[in-house]
Parts: structure tokens; C-alpha cells; sequence
């Protein structure tokens, strides 16, 4: 899988090096496999707090590893690599972020601050390569977890709030009345959102369309008549049609699901 990397050191030769090692610990962390390489892309080797934000601001990434020196030598009342922490965290929720310094005692600062790094190491290291190894590992082992999880949640937003819910709990999204909402139809009850079947059936792969106003879950499906054109049995209790022209989307569903786990009946 393949992950990009942001360098901010004030000390171009320093971070160049940091880049060199960085990129043999991926190739001796990697695996044997394609699923189990680890690719990595240096998105840019930054000297300062501003290129780092720049950069971000043109090339917004989710789930980046960050390795940032905490002394960027600005001036004292200059922003650190600390200040960075904090806005990349702003900009990209998932960031991993790797404190690369000379100075041990700014470690407490991170604690205070609440950033979360991933790992804390001191530049003078004698064993740099074996360490910067280990944090890869780390980075990789949180961002592969949490894309595991987030694959497994189905988000939808009300209002600023975000709502996240298990997919296996979902029995099936409609279309309402009201132009561009949608309802979902879940195991502990119901909920309208705003969007479109078409969006969400392009970025959610367990979801199969069955008409043009209905997505559904075919884990929670327990039969299917073909000559009614209907799906029944959700454990919701409700009927939903499907339109003749999926009809052989159905008859797929009702082959593989037998296999998987016997839920849907011909």
C-alpha cells in the first residue's frame, strides 16, 4: 500500500537523510506480498512551518506520515514543530505524526499539548535506522486499522453532527419525497440525511441497487421472490419491489448469498 511522507526540517541535509532512511525502513518492514508492501511517496521536504501548510493546502491528504523536527529555527517566537502538529492534526484527522529532534526536553511539550505522536525520537540516535523502522511499522500498523474500521462504517451527517453506523446494521437506503434526502433504514430504527442513491452507491460497495430508489444491504435480506419482483423478510418487517430490469442482479445476490451464508431463499 502505498503512503506519503512529509519532511519538515530546518536542516535540508538532515531531512534529505531522514527521507534516505525513511525509505529503506519501508523496504525492510515490507512483506512478501503485494497487500503487504509498503510503498511510500515523499510528498515534499519542507524547511518551515508555512511550507508544510502550503503544501497541505494544495495537496490535502488523509492519513499522512509526518516527520517534523520540533526546533525549526524561525526566530523564538516562531511557530514549532509542535504549532505544526497541531494544524496538520486540524487539516488531516488521521495524521501520523514522528517528532524527529536534538532536544529530548520538548518531549514533555508534546504530552501537554495532547498531539498524539506516534513516536518521539532524538535525531543523535546511534541506532536512527532500527528506530525510524520500529515508527514506520507503528504508522502503517494505524492507518491500515483504522481503514479496516472505516470500511466497516457507513457516515452520514445531520446537521454538524456526523453519525457513523456499522454497515452489518443497515437493512437498506431509499429515496424520499424531498428532493436530495435519503432515508436509512438500520437495525435500532431510521434516519433522513441529505445526498443522492447515486453518490452512495458509488462509494459503498456492500450496498447493491435494486431500483432506482432503493439500496440494499443483502447481509440482512431472507428472501426473494422473483415472480413478485419483491424483497422480503428484512428483519424491519418491510416489502420492498425491485424493477424487472434487475433481475438478474437478483438472481446473483440469491446464488452468492446461499454460498456465504444461507440468508436468501429462491
Amino acid at each position: 500500500m502505498k503512503y506519503t511522507v512529509i519532511i519538515c526540517d530546518d536542516d535540508v541535509k538532515q531531512a534529505s537523510n531522514l527521507a534516505l532512511k525513511l525509505r529503506t525502513a519501508a523496504m525492510m518492514e515490507s512483506g512478501e506480498t503485494p497487500e503487504t508492501r509498503i510503498e511510500l511517496e515523499i510528498g515534499t521536504i519542507a524547511s518551515s512551518y508555512g511550507q508544510v501548510l502550503e503544501y497541505l493546502d494544495q495537496h490535502p491528504l488523509d492519513g499522512g506520515i509526518y516527520l517534523l523536527d520540533i526546533e525549526l529555527g524561525q526566530g523564538k517566537d516562531a511557530p514549532n514543530g509542535v504549532d505544526l502538529a497541531e494544524q496538520i492534526k486540524k487539516l488531516d484527522q488521521r495524521a501520523q505524526i514522528v517528532f524527529v529532534t536534538a532536544y529530548n526536553e520538548y518531549m514533555e511539550l508534546t504530552y501537554e499539548r495532547r498531539i498524539g505522536s506516534v513516536d518521539y525520537i532524538n535525531k543523535n540516535n546511534p541506532d536512527l535506522q532500527r528506530r525510524l523502522n520500529e515508527t514506520l511499522r507503528d504508522a502503517v500498523h494505524n492507518l491500515d486499522t483504522e481503514n479496516f474500521t472505516k470500511q466497516m462504517t457507513f457516515s452520514y451527517r445531520l446537521g454538524r453532527i456526523i453519525k457513523n453506523v456499522n454497515i452489518d446494521d443497515i437493512y437498506y437506503i431509499s429515496t424520499t419525497k424531498a428532493p436530495h434526502k435519503l432515508r436509512l433504514v438500520r437495525k435500532d430504527g431510521e434516519a433522513e440525511f441529505v445526498g443522492d442513491i447515486k453518490s452512495v452507491d458509488e462509494q459503498h460497495e456492500f450496498l447493491r441497487k435494486v431500483s432506482q430508489s432503493y439500496l440494499i444491504n443483502p447481509k440482512n435480506v431472507r428472501q426473494i421472490d422473483l415472480k413478485k419482483h419483491t424483497i422480503t423478510s428484512f428483519p424491519s418487517g418491510e416489502v420492498i419491489t425491485f424493477s424487472r430490469r434487475f433481475g438478474r442482479v437478483m438472481k446473483a445476490l440469491i446464488k452468492d448469498y446461499n454460498l456465504a451464508q444461507q440468508e436468501l431463499t429462491k
